[in-house]
């Protein structure tokens, strides 16, 4: 798998579960203290994110940050993650 590819999965994954806790970019980057442009950039996979700012977007969504960075599955399985 490319990196461009990785970057696009991740931001699928990002967009995906966004939609469905129905937050907005704006919404999400302050629960996530991610820069929305920087958010938006990361959806359109056009950016690299760190292991830490994947974290903090896991953590804001309620999800296992492993479900950001998985490929490939055809239903979303939601779980909430207590830190």
């Amino acid at each position: 798998m490319s990196r461009r590819s990785l970057y696009q999965v991740v931001g699928s994954n990002i967009n995906c579960y966004r939609k469905q806790r129905g937050f907005t970019q704006e919404q999400l980057s302050q629960l996530s203290l991610v820069d929305r442009s920087y958010l938006a950039r990361l959806e359109r996979g056009r950016a690299n994110p760190s292991i830490k700012v994947l974290c903090y977007l896991a953590q804001a969504l309620g999800i296992p940050f492993p479900e950001l960075v998985r490929v490939g599955r055809k239903k979303l399985v939601i779980s909430r993650l207590h830190f």
